[in-house]
């Protein structure tokens, strides 16, 4: 078969310039031993000689099915959608797998039947739907860099059609350890701040509730000790992203190797209510190492979405830029100090549409 083989389209329904007279529609059952109907067909008495009382085939029940057979035809010729339909579900015992309607209630929204027999509803969360295709994309992305609230289509200016979004969020940065003054014979290398941590999801917007609460975990503010950590990032009850565990701030040594305790990365974020999620813990801010006299500060760990505080080897922490990164950890020679860790970088919520 060739796509050049393709056959003429039905241009009208059969029997659709004809009027009632000559024309009626084919129940399911019936009655009336000589008409048609779409469990028995031609019924029994059409198919007995007229001699032995049978009766003739009734043109208007060809006329019916035909018109009714047409008219489907027709309307999927011109690529019609066949939309979720309740009373048809019952009446076949329940969607087959594989079988894609389109939404009752959402327009643009498509849903694949993944077991067979099915009898929920997709448009009401029933089991064995899922979303068959994703659309395009609805204006630009939506940026939360502070706290605030997001709803759908209104935030972003775009449209109220929107049926799924994509989150990506990242927790705020740890800070990086800072140090006090040194004696004149010691030297001193403070780790750098933990990452916050990572995770994208897809939602349905059917599943939001409206508008979503956005909290931004904040960056740590660096200071003379150890580091503290960032803020939690959140996207309502869907989404928890931890902030980064501050640096070590390392006592003054003499000692050929010492080392001050890392700052550990963001936990596990915890995801909910998502048709999809990646989730990543936080990059850890490095030791800060003395060795031989000479002091190596720790850098901050690095986000998805920033950089962390590079390691220097005298003065303070630098922060961490973009979002979610740690500071990094201050370097104090002797006879110096006090000096502060580098901050870390907020959190971040972006947030894109689709139709």
């Amino acid at each position: 078969m060739e796509a050049s083989g393709i056959p003429t389209k039905f241009l009208a329904v059969w029997a659709s310039g004809t009027t009632s007279t000559y024309v009626r529609s084919v129940p399911v059952t019936t009655t009336d031993p000589n008409a048609a109907s779409l469990a028995l067909g031609w019924p029994p008495a059409t198919f007995t000689p007229l001699a032995s009382g049978g009766s003739p085939p009734d043109g208007r029940d060809a006329n019916g099915i035909n018109q009714a057979m047409t008219a489907w035809q027709q309307w999927q010729q011109a690529g019609g959608p066949i939309t979720y339909d309740s009373t048809f579900q019952t009446a076949i015992g329940g969607y087959p797998k594989g079988a894609i309607v389109a939404s009752a209630t959402t327009f643009g929204v498509w849903w694949l039947s993944t077991a067979d027999n099915n009898t929920t509803n997709p448009d009401t969360g029933g089991a064995g739907w899922v979303t068959a295709f994703s659309g395009r994309q609805l204006g630009t992305p939506i940026s939360f860099a502070s706290s605030g609230t997001y709803q759908v289509g209104v935030t972003s200016g775009s449209s109220a059609a929107a049926r799924l979004i994509r989150v990506h969020a990242v927790g705020g940065g740890g800070a990086g350890g800072g140090s006090s003054a040194n004696p004149s014979t010691n030297c001193t290398a403070c780790s750098g701040g933990g990452a916050g941590s990572y995770a994208e999801a897809w939602f349905l917007v059917s599943a939001l509730g409206g508008s979503v609460a956005v909290g931004i975990g904040a960056g740590a503010a660096g200071g003379p000790g150890p580091g503290s950590s960032g803020g939690t990032t959140t996207f309502g009850s869907f989404m928890s992203l931890p902030g980064g565990v501050g640096g070590g701030a390392q006592s003054y040594t003499t000692s050929v190797t010492n080392y001050a305790a890392q700052g550990a990365g963001g936990g596990a974020p915890t995801i909910s209510g998502a048709l999809y999620s990646l989730q990543r813990h936080g990059q850890p801010g490095p030791c800060g190492i003395v060795f031989t006299g000479q002091c190596m500060p720790g850098q901050g760990g690095m986000s998805p979405l920033g950089s962390g505080g590079p390691n220097i080897a005298v003065g303070a922490g630098i922060p961490g830029s973009g979002y979610g990164a740690g500071g990094g950890g201050a370097g104090v020679p002797a006879s110096a100090g006090p000096y502060n860790g580098g901050n870390g970088s907020g959190g971040y919520v972006e947030i894109t549409e689709y139709s």
